[in-house]
C-alpha cells in the first residue's frame, strides 16, 4: 500500500566484476536475487527500476540480455563521478579514482545498449548540474 517503486543497484552481471567493485555477494547469487525481486514486484504491482554506476571493471560488460529479461521500467545509467571528501581525495570514505572512466568510455557503453528502451543515462555533467548532494557531517550556516 506504501510503495510504488524499489530501485536496485546492479552495476554488474558478472559477480567477479562485482567483487572488484566491492558489490560481491559472496555465496548468494546477485543474479538469482534480482530476478527474486523482480517477481516480488510484480506480484505487489510495484515499479521496479535498476541504478547501475558504469566504471572502469564494468565499462565493457554488455548487460543488454540481462537487463531486459529483468524489464524494469527505469534503468539508470550513472557514469562513476568524484565528489571530494566522500569518494575522492584525503578525506574520502572510498578511493574512486580507480574506477573513472572517460566520456566517451560512458558514451561507448550507451551506444552498446541503445536497444534497451528504458535506459535512462546520467554523464557526470548532467549529475553535478540536478542533483544537491548534502553531506550529513557537515553543518549547514543558518544564513542558508
Amino acid at each position: 500500500d506504501y510503495l510504488d517503486i524499489l530501485a536496485i543497484s546492479c552495476d554488474s552481471f558478472n559477480e567477479d566484476i562485482n567483487v572488484l567493485i566491492g558489490r560481491g555477494q559472496g555465496k548468494k547469487n546477485h543474479v538469482e536475487n534480482l530476478q527474486k525481486l523482480r517477481k516480488w514486484c510484480r506480484d505487489y504491482k510495484v515499479a521496479f527500476k535498476i541504478n547501475s554506476v558504469i566504471n572502469r571493471f564494468n565499462v565493457d560488460e554488455d548487460m543488454n540480455e540481462h537487463i531486459k529479461a529483468l524489464n524494469p521500467v527505469r534503468w539508470k545509467v550513472f557514469q562513476c563521478l568524484l565528489i571530494e571528501g566522500e569518494n575522492s581525495g584525503e578525506a574520502a570514505l572510498r578511493e574512486a579514482e580507480r574506477f573513472l572512466i572517460s566520456n566517451e568510455e560512458f558514451e561507448a557503453f550507451l551506444e552498446r545498449h541503445q536497444e534497451v528502451s528504458c535506459l535512462v543515462p546520467e554523464s557526470n555533467q548532467k549529475m553535478k548540474d540536478s542533483y544537491l548532494i548534502l553531506d550529513e557531517y557537515v553543518s549547514i550556516p543558518h544564513e542558508l
